[in-house]
């Protein structure tokens, strides 16, 4: 549809592009289809095949068989291995703890070298760290030492700092041609077609507010311009921590890393080219036991940790006041101005980036002015802290005659002196950004919403052990989410990412406090009765639901309103909880902190571009260069290898794009739930008779397959144009003429996310055993007419027509009869009301049908509801992912769900 048609007649899903003003005379507002928009994507690269030889065989294929050659009889030692030679080879892969995928590329380097020996020169390990060394040397010297001074008592204490000029890592992104046309330079905003009007929607920084107002001028000063020539931001994304470097945490580093908020997610959070780069090792100021916690030692810490920062940042300072003129690959000279976007990083850590005395003084948010009184006042807003009040605080306290008054107005405020004062467009106050994986799973889940859970189910009256350990142990599982084993577990994981699964599902096995855990398991054992257990599970759906709002790739109007209005709901079951409960309260930084959640995603993006969960992976990659150290100097020597894995990776990206073809990643999928989709296939598949269909099966869905011919008969005569092919059908039914068919194991459904518009994939198993348990996933199914239904999928079958041509069909067991509203029902329904949960009734097993799977939409995740009468009544676990979860809140699936049986 041409683009003057799309703004005349706009349809659902059209995409509206308005650039910025300062772009008004190059560029006007632009108008597309949904197809034909996506957000750019790093690029597939095909492995490099050296044109002078053969290409290496790839793993797996052609490689000599395993088995064992009849030439070696079984008194050889090496037994059952080839030779020799192969059992050292597999020892040596054995002793360097190479895991699967490192062992098959080592030998598929083995049949690379086989095949053009004359190419391959290193002969010991000392060849290739000299190489490496000249590498390093030509591409540049990585972390430099500088020595930052600071005084403590009177006394210059010098610290070591290893670090690179910044200025020089933005040269490296700039001049870079893998990346040259993925930069994005001008602000804009963008709104997509809703069926009534345009509605705005935000994902990458260049999209959200604060761009806009530092390029178009809205803040105290904007971008100047030189020469008519535009100006843009270059946007940096600052995050700073320590780290465990040994194994026993005897050892830490402090590293810096930077990202470009210029290139979009995929990129900058990922491993390879222009992703996230070390940019500095700050030390770690030794801590004597007389020191330790004391306010002028604490002082001291933060100087020090501010005056390396400054020395790491002051190449982008310099060039972020007076600019810098670079030829864009769009051909346009832009100056170009670096500005700290983002600042990432847990509470403590933020409390030192902003340099406030956090715990302790009457401010506690390094945002905004709440008291310590305030900390879940979230419906008020307090005022906001900037460089320009807080300054005004500071100069005003310097100006006082003495140190006790000058201390007592400074900790009034709760304030210190900050470095990022002096980078202009870097308010450090502004640009501090709220982190999901501290505040909500290793932080607010883990430290409050479980805790509070676990001594709940202390209490002897909290349901039986028996109870408890039968709802766990049949747990369905699920793809994407991790299983925990004991409930005991989640205090021990240091690791936040770890808290995000089970917020949402409880554990697979019994566990030693005999206890399931979370909403969906846990909801049965908590009658209204019990006021503390009840309201517990009414704020854990909340924050169950803030999570999902926060955890959204992509956010429009409607995501944030929706959000904000839940954090208002939070709010009021926090204060509830703290009614029936006065012991446990929730004003604490963390349950304050995501007051800002929603206005850090107007004006930053969604939070994937400032969650510390990208550079926290970064660590282990620390660890691992402290493990080729020998221990002493370590920051040197750790320094020396991160320069070596960067010259790595450029050079890696250097011969990749001197030999491959670059392919773009197909990001939409133009109407994925449409009937006659090509977009979901069947694998892991065996010939089998059609009579033996119902064999391996569990005996609880073996009446599935009652009556199975009949039921593919019919199905095949009214499908018979799915995809749009006709085929001819037998008068005296398909019975006679089917016998054997094709039965498969799994179903891979590709659709396009509601969430982020980019291709998803659910893996729906009709599997007896699959890692020793049966697996009968369920799955939404378009039903046409615009309703929809869940199923259980109990098995998938390949049947031939009258032409030979396999149609694929699964076997499924719908969630459709009405949910029954008994009066002994009406205690767990109005529980569930209350929760926001979704009941659906599956039929009998005897009762399924035959559904094409074409029909297939995605996987589905169904809980037993163990709270009811019937086991035949199940929830939506509607939180597994965005998708899912976008469906139900703004297409309101659950309306469109059929429930009264009427499905054939």
């Amino acid at each position: 549809m041409a683009e003057e048609q799309l703004h005349r007649t706009p349809r659902v899903d059209n995409i509206k592009i308005v650039p910025h003003p300062r772009n008004a005379g190059r560029k006007r507002t632009q108008y597309c289809s949904y197809e034909s928009y996506t957000t750019q994507l790093p690029k597939q690269k095909r492995k490099r095949v050296d044109q002078d030889t053969d290409q290496a065989p790839s793993t797996g294929e052609n490689v000599p068989s395993t088995k064992q050659d009849d030439s070696y009889g079984p008194d050889f030692p090496w037994t059952p291995f080839n030779s020799r030679i192969d059992f050292e080879f597999a020892q040596l892969m054995q002793s360097a703890n190479l895991n699967e995928s490192k062992i098959n590329e080592f030998i598929a380097m083995v049949f690379k070298i086989l095949a053009a020996p004359r190419q391959f020169s290193l002969l010991d390990a000392r060849q290739v760290k000299e190489t490496w060394k000249s590498a390093t040397d030509r591409y540049g010297q990585g972390l430099e030492h500088a020595d930052v001074r600071a005084t403590y008592k009177g006394e210059d204490i010098v610290f070591p700092l290893w670090r690179i000029k910044c200025w020089d890592w933005v040269r490296s992104l700039l001049h870079d041609p893998g990346l040259k046309d993925e930069f994005r330079w001008d602000a804009e905003r963008l709104f997509r077609h809703n069926g009534q009007d345009f509605e705005r929607f935000i994902n990458e920084p260049w999209m959200a507010n604060r761009w806009w107002e530092i390029q178009v001028g809205s803040l105290p000063s904007s971008l100047p311009q030189r020469d008519g020539e535009p100006a843009a931001p270059f946007c940096v994304i600052f995050y700073a921590d320590k780290t465990k470097l040994s194994t026993m945490g005897t050892k830490k580093g402090y590293p810096v890393y930077l990202r470009c908020g210029n290139l979009p997610a995929p990129i900058r959070n990922g491993e390879g080219l222009g992703g996230g780069r070390m940019v500095g090792l700050i030390p770690i100021v030794p801590e004597d036991n007389d020191k330790s916690g004391k306010k002028p030692f604490v002082d001291f810490k933060r100087i020090v940790w501010h005056a390396c920062i400054a020395e790491i940042l002051e190449s982008l300072r310099q060039f972020s006041q007076f600019g810098y003129p670079y030829m864009c690959s769009d051909g346009i000279q832009r100056w170009l101005y670096p500005v700290i976007l983002i600042l990432s990083g847990d509470f403590e850590e933020q409390c030192v980036m902003a340099a406030i005395r956090g715990i302790g003084s009457g401010f506690l948010c390094p945002v905004c002015l709440a008291s310590s009184g305030e900390m879940l006042a979230l419906e008020h807003a307090s005022e906001l802290r900037s460089t320009e009040n807080m300054k005004k605080i500071y100069d005003n306290a310097e100006e006082e005659p003495t140190a006790a008054e000058r201390e007592k107005d400074l900790k009034a405020a709760g304030l210190r002196r900050n470095v990022f004062w002096s980078i202009p467009f870097s308010d450090p106050y502004a640009i501090l950004s709220w982190d999901r994986l501290h505040t909500y799973h290793s932080g607010l889940f883990r430290k409050h919403v479980l805790k509070e859970f676990l001594q709940i189910l202390k209490d002897p009256a909290t349901g039986s052990g028996t109870q408890r350990r039968a709802l766990s142990s049949h747990m369905p599982r699920w793809r994407d989410l991790a299983h925990f084993t004991h409930i005991s577990d989640f205090n021990e994981y240091c690791d936040g990412r770890k808290y995000e699964d089970p917020s949402k599902v409880p554990t697979s096995r019994p566990c030693s406090y005999s206890s399931p855990i979370i909403i969906f398991a846990s909801h049965c054992i908590f009658p209204e009765s019990n006021e503390r257990g009840y309201q517990w599970l009414i704020l854990a759906c909340s924050y169950l639901e803030l999570d999902m709002w926060s955890s959204l790739r992509n956010h429009t109007t409607s995501t944030i309103r929706m959000g904000r209005q839940e954090l208002r709901q939070f709010d009021r079951e926090a204060k509830a909880y703290t009614e029936v409960h006065p012991a446990k309260r929730w004003d604490f930084p963390k349950a304050h902190s995501h007051a800002h959640l929603f206005d850090d995603i107007e004006n930053k993006g969604s939070t994937i571009n400032f969650n510390t969960k990208y550079s926290e992976k970064k660590h282990k990659s620390q660890k691992q260069k402290y493990a080729l150290t020998n221990f002493k100097d370590v920051e040197k020597q750790v320094s020396q290898h991160d320069s070596q894995m960067e010259r790595e990776r450029e050079a890696e990206v250097s011969v990749d794009l001197d030999s491959e073809v670059e392919e773009g990643l197909t990001a939409t999928i133009a109407n994925p739930d449409s009937l006659g989709s090509r977009w979901v296939t069947a694998g892991s598949g065996s010939r089998i008779l059609l009579s033996g269909a119902a064999q391996e099966v569990v005996p609880e869905y073996q009446g599935a397959f009652n009556n199975l011919p009949a039921k593919l008969t019919l199905k095949m005569r009214a499908d018979r144009s799915i995809r749009g092919r006709t085929w001819s059908v037998s008068k005296d039914t398909l019975v006679c003429r089917i016998e054997r068919v094709t039965k498969y194991q799994v179903a891979k459904a590709v659709y396009s996310s509601l969430e982020d518009s980019q291709t998803a994939a659910d893996f729906i198993r009709a599997n007896h055993s699959f890692h020793g348990r049966p697996r009968y996933d369920c799955a939404l199914f378009n039903a046409g007419g615009g309703e929809y239904t869940i199923g259980r999928v109990i098995s998938i079958l390949g049947v031939p027509d009258n032409e030979g041509v396999e149609r694929q069909y699964a076997l499924v067991i719908p969630f459709d009869l009405p949910v029954l509203h008994t009066a002994d029902q009406v205690p767990n329904l109005d529980r569930g009301a209350n929760l926001r949960f979704k009941y659906l009734r599956s039929r009998k097993a005897e009762k399924s049908i035959v559904v094409a799977i074409e029909h297939i939409v995605r996987g589905a995740l169904m809980v037993p509801d163990w709270g009811s009468l019937f086991r035949d009544q199940y929830i939506v676990m509607d939180v597994v992912d965005a998708d899912f979860f976008l469906r139900m809140r703004l297409q309101g699936l659950g309306d469109f769900l059929v429930s009264d049986g009427s499905l054939k």
